[in-house]
């Protein structure tokens, strides 16, 4: 793994302190609550090799501070930080890669809704909806996860829906439900914590297949 350049980017209400490793097509990582950019050090490690990896704390979370502590960040903040670090990290003319886990995939899913030009592939790992599966169905539920706009994003977007295949639980039958309400893909993991190295592979082989279908 190559060594991470560390540093910190003025955003409206915050400071984001941000991490960058790697070589390659650029690849955002957005952690769930209570992460940090260091959850993602193992993945880190295993794909620098394939891509520019940027990880961050989100507002309000490990360095990363509010201007007002007294704040409480809401999903449109998070997006509009994440849109932010791609427009200066990234280019005009190449897309990113993004991976959203939990609630940081509902905040994936705002970006694509608001910004979809900046991305190329979403892959959103169990992202939440704090509603029983059969309600996974429903406009609410989409609507509650900043997903009725993704309706109308631009062509050029994949998203992928995903969740962890050692269980069949909540988790993974919304994550089912809300991709066949969608019209994408949805693909299970093995256990990140269990199988970290599979997890990784099969986050390559995602972004890997849809690399292959641009140059294509």
């Amino acid at each position: 793994m190559e060594n991470k350049n560390s540093n910190v980017m003025r955003v409206p209400g915050a400071t984001l302190y941000y991490e960058v490793c790697g070589s390659g097509p650029m690849l955002l990582l957005i952690h769930e609550a209570g992460g940090t950019a260091r959850s993602y050090d193992g993945l880190v490690r295993r794909l620098s090799d394939h891509y520019t990896i940027i990880t961050y704390d989100r507002r309000g979370l490990g360095h990363s501070r509010l201007d007002d502590p007294r704040e409480e960040p809401h999903i449109e903040q998070h997006s509009d930080d994440a849109h932010r670090l791609l427009a200066e990290l990234g280019t005009d003319y190449e897309a990113a890669y993004v991976f959203g886990d939990k609630d940081g995939a509902a905040i994936a899913m705002d970006l694509v809704a608001r910004h979809p030009e900046q991305v190329y592939t979403l892959v959103a790992y169990e992202p939440p909806t704090h509603l029983p599966p059969e309600a996974a169905q429903n406009r609410e539920a989409r609507t509650q996860l900043g997903l009725a706009a993704l309706e109308h994003v631009f062509p050029q977007v994949r998203i992928v829906l995903a969740s962890g295949s050692e269980c069949e639980d909540e988790s993974y039958q919304n994550a089912a439900a809300i991709a066949d309400q969608l019209g994408v893909d949805f693909i299970a993991f093995p256990c990140a914590t269990t199988h970290p190295r599979e997890f990784a592979r099969q986050l390559h082989r995602i972004l890997g297949t849809y690399q292959a279908s641009i140059q294509a």
